[in-house]
């Protein structure tokens, strides 16, 4: 049996792969444009509709691929190009879409 590590740091900890599979997470990434409002959401994202860009060409997103053996709880990762502005990335609950939390600027 194939074990992956769950969570990160001293809290990690090592489970099944089909354990680490089976958990759905109840939250997206939101990216959010500056400059026209568009907002992408990472469960949307995948290798079928990978190259996208907003309406004022500020934000592209691309898919980057994973050079890792397997097994992997993903194959690829968001690559997030900025021209203009600064983007807003938060947390969404997946049903509403609503914030999580309010977004903080740092």
């Amino acid at each position: 049996m194939k074990k992956v590590r769950k969570g990160f740091g001293f809290n990690s900890t090592i489970v099944d792969v089909e354990e680490a599979k089976d958990k759905k997470s109840k939250t997206t990434g939101a990216i959010e444009c500056a400059d026209c409002g568009d907002i992408f959401y990472t469960k949307d994202i995948d290798t079928k509709n990978s190259a996208m860009s907003c309406s004022c060409k500020n934000i592209r997103i691309t898919l980057g691929k994973f050079y890792a053996p397997s097994p992997g709880r993903s194959e690829h990762y968001i690559l997030l190009h900025c021209i203009r502005s600064k983007t807003k990335i938060y947390s969404v609950i997946k049903e509403t879409l609503e914030p999580v939390q309010p977004y903080k600027e740092y």
